[in-house]
């Protein structure tokens, strides 16, 4: 994993995969990437962590620990921490 990088969102809700492995979590931010307002956004989380994500956490601000991975030129969220 090389670069890592933290980000805040809003959890405003989520689906969990139809495997159980993870989680479709859907977030908001506000004023990123020339968006005026509020940008909605859809994260998948796989892996043991989505557990931390359950309804109680709809609401809250939450820290979503991305890396990147350069074989695949993409980033993917590994951890999530709720405040």
């Amino acid at each position: 994993m090389a670069e890592v990088k933290k980000i805040q969102h809003k959890l405003i809700g989520f689906t969990p995969y139809k495997s159980g492995k993870g989680k479709a979590l859907f977030v908001q931010r506000y004023g990123c990437n020339g968006v005026v307002g509020v940008a909605c956004d859809t994260v998948f989380l796989s892996g043991e962590n989505h557990e931390k994500v359950t309804e109680e956490a709809i609401g809250h601000e939450i820290d979503l620990k991305r890396g990147y991975n350069k074989e695949k030129q993409e980033y993917y969220v590994y951890d999530v921490d709720i405040k």
